[in-house]
């Protein structure tokens, strides 16, 4: 005797399962009106003399712009919104370790000061986001200045930064070749103190829970 159930199907359902079981098998589709293709984004190219920097010094060899390039050094894609232009151009003129455990370093590409303006309006122009706070460093007062040096002692920061001769080599220096407050805008560090995965979700900083005044 059979074991199978009756299932009461509609003619319907006896078709779809009849369809799915069919599917069960070792030959290919090879109709192209059944592949299922996955669109693509064109990748990231910006126009002008910009653009044409980025191509002739292999930017996206190192870096990572806008989904295009490689992870080998700091994604680029919202450099403008992390950095003061004036650190940034005097950077690409004269590069110089940032994170002195790591080997990779920026090569010396030598711009010229032309190159230089052009990669520096470029990025500062267009490798922004427009949800970073701009122009906070006004609204500082002394008293945020010893409540922040507080804080940072209390955080434990240098267990992964540099500041003078001692701290830890995870992350960047504050120091170091630059110091923080010259080259980082405010805006950035302050979102990023905020929650530092909503920026790199991969990062190591922890998110230490900060009120709005304490970031």
């Amino acid at each position: 005797l059979l074991k199978m159930p009756d299932y009461h199907l509609s003619d319907q359902e006896a078709k779809d399962i009849t369809v799915a079981l069919l599917s069960f098998s070792s030959k290919k589709v090879r109709t192209k009106q059944y592949t299922v293709r996955t669109k693509v984004a064109p990748p990231y190219e910006p126009k002008g003399e910009f653009g044409a920097l980025l191509e002739k010094y292999q930017c996206y060899s190192c870096h990572r712009i806008n989904g295009r390039g490689y992870n080998l050094a700091y994604d680029l894609s919202l450099e403008g919104s992390r950095v003061q232009r004036k650190w940034l151009y005097d950077y690409l003129m004269v590069s110089y370790s940032i994170r002195p455990i790591l080997v990779e370093r920026m090569p010396v590409f030598r711009f010229s000061p032309h190159e230089a303006d052009v990669l520096t309006q470029g990025i500062m122009t267009q490798f922004v986001r427009a949800d970073i706070p701009k122009n906070l460093e006004k609204e500082f007062t002394p008293q945020m200045v010893e409540l922040g040096k507080k804080l940072f002692d209390e955080k434990g920061c240098m267990a992964c930064h540099i500041v003078g001769e001692k701290g830890g080599y995870v992350g960047p220096s504050f120091t170091i070749g630059a110091k923080a407050g010259d080259k980082l805008q405010a805006g950035w560090v302050y979102l990023w103190l905020k929650n530092p995965q909503a920026i790199v979700p991969d990062v190591i900083e922890p998110n230490h829970n900060l009120s709005d005044k304490e970031a």
